[in-house]
């Protein structure tokens, strides 16, 4: 309703503003206007004052809506009321509603285009822009606003985040486990990507002289080709099935340009503060975010190229200390912060977030270890240092507005074939759509 009144609203300023330009159409001097005319001109004001006053009692509107309802008649009627103290007889007003891009960084786009005499008016809470140029300009104004109002070309990012226990053997038993997926696999049997493949994954864990950063405490990045990612991805779960390796998290988000992606996954632990006044002691409980959380901001999208500012952190729990307010926890964190740039479809791994804890191990001998003081010689305990590497296994596929539209089928499928695909398409829940789009590709 508000845009319809705002329309309206810029149809009867033209009208008005039509009034007063010459018949013949032809652009003349500015005179100075007797006081008769600057009359009928305070008149005409608040005639239009009047006229909106009223349009704008008669639409319902909450007191949420008010403000912003306020503030877009408010600019209207400013660049309105400046158009009638002008001579207005070479321009025009246009009213644009943007499409793909905000309001104001579409008016910060257009206004270098704009003449001498141009104007632009936005509203932050509306995708409205009045543009009001002389009407020679205005013509190559629209062309301009229609190139500058484009969809957006967005990322769409995957991750993957998987823990490694690393112990003396780790490098063996993954030996074992990539000799096995070897074998169970006629996928990669047949193929000699997997033992390149393999190393790789090994150096964005373990320490070697292609990646001596691995386990030092800094990052390490290591790129996967797309022929690559299939293969990788079965392995990470058959990694994670044999209980090698532990995928924590699997997010995807689709990005525009400039704008973060944020996933957090975990939860909030409550901690206790306290405060000393004249009152007394006071208590309060906050709440710190602990689990996996990941931040992912694309800085730049070209033709087949991303750059990308990546921030993952891990942190957990790994004691409690008693305090003045309670007992609260210790929280470890572990987190890296880079710039990537990466080609369209390519993954990269971050390695580098390490974590030590220390496991101690309680065992006796039934019945005889709960003995008071002799139960000591049936008792036992051991402490183990267990290292584990964090591993983010990162890939991006750069997509356009067309590429949302999944609900489609292609043409020259039989009339029968497309009514049996329509019926199975619900059997596809929006978390796999990717299975989707790939049986798709079968009938094209």
């Amino acid at each position: 309703m508000k845009k319809i009144l705002f329309l309206i609203l810029c149809l009867f300023s033209c009208a008005v503003l039509a009034q007063q330009s010459p018949q013949n159409g032809e652009n003349r001097k500015r005179s100075k206007r007797t006081p008769e005319e600057i009359e009928a001109l305070k008149e005409k004001r608040a005639q239009m004052k009047e006229q909106a006053a009223a349009e704008a009692d008669e639409v319902p509107a909450s007191n949420g809506n008010q403000e912003n309802f306020d503030e877009i008649m408010g600019s209207f009627s400013k660049l309105a009321m400046k158009f009638s103290e002008e001579d207005s007889s070479n321009r025009e007003m246009f009213v644009y509603e943007c499409k793909h891009v905000g309001g104001k960084a579409f008016s910060r786009a257009l206004e270098p285009f704009l003449s001498v005499n141009g104007e632009l008016s936005d509203c932050d809470d509306s995708d409205l822009v009045i543009i009001s140029d002389e009407r020679t300009h205005l013509e190559k104004l629209k062309k301009i606003a229609v190139s500058i109002d484009r969809p957006v070309r967005q990322v769409l990012v995957s991750a993957s985040v998987v823990e490694f226990q690393i112990t003396d053997g780790f490098e063996k038993d993954l030996s074992i486990q990539y000799n096995q997926f070897q074998n169970m696999s006629e996928l990669v049997s047949s193929t000699q990507q997997l033992p390149d493949l393999a190393e790789r994954v090994l150096n964005a864990i373990l320490p070697s002289s292609g990646n001596p950063a691995s386990l030092s405490g800094k990052s390490s990045y290591i790129y996967y080709d797309p022929d690559d990612q299939a293969i990788l991805s079965s392995f990470l779960t058959f990694l994670d099935t044999s209980g090698t390796a532990q995928i924590l998290s699997s997010p995807s988000l689709i990005m525009r340009r400039g704008h973060t992606g944020n996933i957090l996954s975990g939860e909030d632990i409550p901690i206790t503060k306290s405060t000393q006044n004249s009152a007394g002691t006071n208590y309060s409980v906050d709440y710190k975010s602990v689990g996996i959380k990941l931040r992912v901001t694309p800085e730049s999208i070209f033709e087949d190229r991303v750059v990308l500012e990546v921030s993952p952190e891990v942190s957990n729990i790994i004691r409690y200390e008693e305090s003045a307010a309670g007992r609260n926890p210790v929280i470890a964190i572990r987190n890296a912060s880079t710039m990537l740039e990466m080609n369209d479809g390519f993954m990269v791994s971050i390695g580098g977030l390490l974590r030590e804890e220390q496991i101690e191990t309680k065992k006796q001998v039934p019945i005889l270890g709960s003995i008071p003081l002799l139960g000591t010689l049936f008792r036992s305990s051991s402490s183990d240092k267990i290292r584990s590497q964090l591993v983010i296994f990162l890939s991006v596929n750069i997509v356009d507005s067309t590429d949302l539209s999944v609900n489609t089928i292609p043409d020259g499928v039989p009339a029968e074939l497309q009514e049996r695909v329509e019926e199975t398409r619900a059997v596809f829940p929006p978390q796999k759509r990717s299975l989707w789009d790939g049986i798709k590709k079968l009938f094209r």
